[in-house]
């Protein structure tokens, strides 16, 4: 749990890259964010596969794919988890090393 923490952490801390206005994209993320603070993982991860059907911008894209990718992994769906991570390992520099550690798992 407290890597996930820390992942959660550097995600609100982060600077992500806008394009246009972001404020209902970021609230649905936050949203997320806090479903995962409150012990509701699956929810997150259902808010989270929704933004999926947006077209993100990169910096958001990002941290919903790493985050996505651990819970989908937390959640023991490894399969469905793959693609995030992988995505992410290879889009956000900040987090790239624990997407390839839960990508291992």
């Amino acid at each position: 749990m407290a890597k996930l923490r820390w992942v959660v952490l550097a995600l609100l801390t982060a600077v992500p890259v806008w394009a246009g206005d972001p404020s209902a994209l970021d609230a649905r993320f936050r949203s997320a964010v806090q479903q995962i603070e409150a012990g509701d993982p699956g929810r997150a991860t259902e808010s989270l596969l929704a933004l999926e059907a947006e077209a993100l911008p990169t910096g958001l894209q990002s941290q919903a794919d790493v985050l996505l990718g651990i819970l989908l992994v937390r959640q023991s769906r490894w399969e469905e988890a793959v693609p995030w991570l992988t995505r992410a390992a290879d889009t956000y520099p900040l987090l790239s090393d624990y997407a390839r550690v839960y990508l291992a798992e």
